[in-house]
């Protein structure tokens, strides 16, 4: 019985764990981003920070103990807006990032870093 139950818990968990990577593919598409930029650890949160108008380095703040606290609130925040929602959109990516469910099922549109518009021929945030 025990092996049914970790089976059934290993096949939950892969399914969840697609539909996350699928739901921030969109998000990083959606934004002008790679798609595979959103699996790649320690990258992700650099281009999240970009994303959010921060620069890169801001992103690998969020590896230090304790600073890592305000710096991903202050990331989601920022990115929430480029999405053209509030501040407190942005709790929701606490949550097993169920905001980038919300963001990739209604098909937001990204504004611009920290929801101000980007000009249309800038394309210096997208990596050649």
């Amino acid at each position: 019985m025990i092996p049914l139950v970790a089976i059934t818990l290993i096949i939950v968990a892969l399914g969840l764990v697609v539909a996350y990577v699928m739901a921030a593919w969109k998000v990083y598409k959606a934004a002008g981003y790679q798609g595979w930029e959103c699996i790649v650890p320690i990258y992700n949160m650099m281009i999240l920070g970009e994303m959010g108008g921060k620069p890169r380095w801001y992103g690998l703040l969020a590896l230090i103990p304790i600073v890592n606290i305000y710096i991903l609130f202050d990331i989601w925040i920022r990115v929430s807006r480029s999405f053209g929602k509030s501040g407190w959109f942005s709790l929701w990516f606490y949550f097993y990032g169920i905001a980038y469910f919300v963001l990739a099922m209604t098909d937001q549109k990204y504004i611009g870093p920290n929801g101000v518009p980007r000009d249309a021929g800038d394309t210096d945030h997208l990596i050649s």
